[in-house]
């Protein structure tokens, strides 16, 4: 019903374009390509958006209206975005920043200058995914650190520091990890993020417990539970998952494997109520581990035919 309604939007706007084409009004075509725009976004037709703003832009150029021209590179940017074309999305802000400083208008020159910041957040985040990219990756989220600085956007700076942290994690680049990870959190807790600061907590404890030093490995259990304290209060079951699966690790490796079991079965009972494939592909073969160690076999194959009735393999 809801697509139907938009596909008649669809029509409704583009007689409103034909008509202002037909007087020659070139001020209502730009309102009613941005209407058209608007529903294509609503629909996910992002390159129909792209297209439609492309022709917005153009018809605003033509009559020198300078404000129209930033709005519709701002939208476009947007839409580019969503389509992963970061570049084009970062060229496409940049363009319209200039036009916005030319006016004097310094409030949208920041939120243009803001959104640059997400967009490079976004390609370094993408960039991290892909084999072989990490120094691309790391270069690209310090730019975007270097602009959330300069607005003092504390929200967006804790969330790129967090991203920086993953990517050192993921590399054993321990210290820089652990760096930028307490940083990101003192953050989060000045701006009062909460599961912000849960998110962090996990990545932290993590880190902590990789540098083999006792007193950190205390510190990481902490930060493990402070980090599920949060995720109950906030009641983010797939947060808390994640977090006992990675506590249960830790506890694993420092050969606990009692308080270990118990952690990956919190967590295994999780992704089994959500149905979480992925998670309990994860936790199972740990969860199994863990009881084996403690002679509990009958235990563990529970556990893999309870994992096995929402994930056949």
């Amino acid at each position: 019903q809801q697509q139907g309604k938009l596909e008649e939007a669809v029509k409704a706007f583009i007689q409103l374009i034909e008509i202002a084409q037909s007087i020659d009004n070139k001020r209502k075509q730009a309102i009613a390509l941005n209407g058209l725009a608007s529903v294509f976004i609503q629909q996910e037709k992002f390159e129909e958006a792209a297209n439609v703003f492309r022709i917005k832009i153009e018809i605003a150029q033509s009559i020198d209206d300078k404000h129209s021209i930033a709005i519709g590179l701002k939208d476009l940017a947007f839409v580019l975005q969503e389509l992963n074309l970061f570049e084009e999305a970062i060229n496409t802000f940049e363009q319209s920043g200039e036009i916005y400083d030319q006016l004097g208008e310094a409030a949208q020159k920041t939120y243009v200058q803001k959104n640059i910041g997400e967009v490079l957040h976004q390609q370094g985040l993408w960039f991290m995914n892909e084999a072989n990219r990490s120094d691309e990756a790391e270069e690209i989220l310090r730019h975007s650190q270097s602009i959330f600085e300069d607005l003092d956007e504390k929200r967006s700076l804790s969330m790129v520091l967090n991203s920086l942290g993953v990517l050192f994690k993921r590399q054993q680049r321990w210290k820089e990890a652990e760096m930028v990870l307490r940083r990101s959190f003192d953050l989060s807790e000045k701006i009062g993020d909460e599961m912000g600061q849960a998110i962090i907590l996990n990545s932290l404890a993590q880190v902590l417990q990789k540098q083999g030093d006792e007193d950190k490995f205390k510190l990481a259990i902490a930060a493990f539970r402070r980090s599920i304290k949060i995720g109950e209060k906030f009641n983010d079951q797939e947060h808390l998952a994640k977090v006992y699966t990675a506590m249960g690790q830790a506890l694993f490796k420092q050969q606990n494997f009692t308080e270990a079991s118990i952690a990956f079965r919190k967590g295994f009972e999780i992704d089994e109520q959500l149905k979480n494939i992925r998670g309990l592909n994860i936790v199972t073969e740990k969860l199994a581990k863990a009881l084996l160690k403690l002679d509990k076999r009958k235990e563990a194959m529970n556990y893999y035919q309870r994992a096995l009735a929402i994930a056949p393999q």
